[in-house]
């Protein structure tokens, strides 16, 4: 399943990538320094003699204007390949890596440009893993660290050591099903703040003074990030850009897998023509009460929708039933208890798809759809894959 929505690159996407989003830094009075022999391993591992437990392994000028991108374990089912990346100005491109008491290593590309803002902006991962994201504008909707470069940042981005190949699952031992608490560590706040300590050493070596601010930029699981070095090392960074922030699991993963578990339940998974309909009919009804029909309903603009509204409303699939609504009025209400007590959050009305970063989606078996989710929800449900394969 792509990480990105429904995977298609529609209007208001590319707009945004069109956007001063990507470009909001005028680089031409910045003037490039000679950093030949400083970008090395050998000055950079002396410079960094204070951190010894962090190893340089490359450091080269690029004035390619080009990196291409390493192989991702995401692709293809989390994520499509990245492409080569362009446009990049001249930079001292770093590979620092850090051994961990734990035995876990951490890889942290770094990137400091030979004409430099003075700042430094880390970035984040996304899902549950903490980086690097080496996609661009429009398949993200974040600051990456070649959007950063191209605006004079120094920047980074690290693994926390996890370079397991599964996305949700990567904590439990595949044998034991026991926890690995050091890298859940790394995950949740540790590897943060390590890349902030390392990525603004290498700066200061390379430039002979420390940024004079220090900023993070994440979304999602990235933005989980941004909260978790906020609230335990408020030094690291002066300005923190957390948006979209997966930071409470026990009410994000109810409300990941309660589109399957709802339609599952009712025997009947809304196609995508639906799915449109629906989001069409609410964009009509709610679209455009801010001053501004752009396509998306922001929070100026909720409102209660009736999902009935819609039925009889023809689709490529088929008219739209009662069932249907009443699945859309469910999907967008959010998972309760018997009580009525909630559980986590629905959908927003508007929202474009149904199935959540990497862990629901539908497919089609035997010529019909059915919800799926990935199967590390049992993983974290039962706590040992053991367990799980006896369920």
């Amino acid at each position: 399943m792509s990480y990105y929505a429904d995977g298609a690159l529609d209007a208001d996407k590319i707009k945004l990538a069109q956007s001063g989003f990507t470009r909001w830094v005028d680089t031409s009075s910045f003037q490039p320094v000679d950093l030949d022999d400083r970008c090395s391993v050998d000055f950079l591992q002396a410079a960094l003699s204070h951190l010894p437990d962090v190893e340089i392994v490359l450091a080269k000028v690029n004035r390619s204007g080009q990196f291409a991108p390493p192989p991702s374990h995401l692709v293809p089912d989390y994520a499509p390949a990245p492409s080569l990346i362009t446009d990049l100005p001249a930079f001292c491109q770093i590979l620092a890596i850090q051994r961990a008491a734990g035995g876990h290593v951490a890889h942290m590309p770094i990137w400091v440009p030979l004409a430099w803002n003075g700042r430094f902006l880390a970035t984040g991962g996304m899902g549950s893993i903490t980086g690097p994201i080496w996609f661009e504008q429009p398949a993200v909707r974040t600051v990456t660290m070649p959007i950063a470069l191209r605006n004079g940042f120094a920047t980074a981005a690290t693994d926390a050591g996890n370079r397991d190949p599964r996305f949700f699952d990567w904590p439990l031992d595949p044998k034991s099903g026991a926890l690995d608490w050091d890298l859940l560590r790394n995950w949740s706040y540790r590897g943060t703040h390590e890349l902030a300590v390392v990525a603004k050493a290498v700066t200061e070596a390379l430039h002979g003074k420390p940024p004079s601010r220090s900023y993070y930029a994440g979304c999602s699981g990235g933005g989980r990030q941004g909260v978790a070095v906020a609230l335990r090392y408020p030094e690291d960074f002066d300005g923190i850009w957390a948006s979209d922030a997966a930071v409470n699991w026990t009410s994000l993963w109810p409300s990941a897998m309660w589109p399957a578990l709802v339609m599952k339940e009712y025997g009947t998974v809304l196609p995508p023509a639906k799915f449109k309909a629906f989001r069409n009919a609410a964009l009509e009804a709610c679209d455009g009460a801010d001053g501004v029909r752009d396509g998306f309903i922001g929070l100026a603009e909720l409102r209660p929708f009736d999902a009935h509204s819609v039925v009889g409303r023809q689709t490529l699939a088929g008219p739209i039933t009662t069932i249907d609504a009443e699945i859309m009025q469910k999907l967008w209400d959010g998972p309760r208890r018997a009580n009525g007590e909630r559980l986590g959050y629905g959908l927003p009305v508007g929202t474009e798809s149904w199935g959540a970063v990497g862990i629901c989606k539908s497919v089609e078996i035997e010529g019909r759809l059915e919800p799926v989710c990935d199967e590390s929800q049992a993983y974290y449900l039962y706590g040992r894959l053991s367990l799980c394969k006896r369920h």
